[in-house]
C-alpha cells in the first residue's frame, strides 16, 4: 500500500490511483513549496519514506489528518 503526495501540484495518490488535489503540507508561504521542505515547523514534509497512521479528525483544522513517522533508508 503506497501513498504519494506531490508538494507543488498538491496531488495525492494511493497505489497509483489519483485521490485528491485538496491536501497540503506546511504552513503560510512555505505550504507545498518543495524548496521549503527543511524549514522547521513551516515547510512541507521532507521528501522521503514514511509510515502513515490511520486518518483521524484533527481538533484544530477540523479536517482529516494522517500522522507520519520517517523510515530509515533501506527499512
Amino acid at each position: 500500500m503506497v501513498w504519494i503526495y506531490r508538494h507543488e501540484s498538491r496531488l495525492l495518490y494511493h497505489d497509483d490511483e489519483y485521490i485528491t488535489n485538496t491536501g497540503y503540507s506546511g504552513k503560510g508561504e512555505h505550504k507545498d513549496r518543495h524548496s521549503s521542505q527543511y524549514v522547521h515547523d513551516k515547510g512541507p514534509i521532507p521528501v522521503g519514506l514514511y509510515e502513515i497512521t490511520v486518518p483521524f479528525p484533527h481538533p484544530k483544522t477540523g479536517g482529516i489528518q494522517c500522522g507520519s513517522t520517517p523510515l530509515r533508508e533501506g527499512a
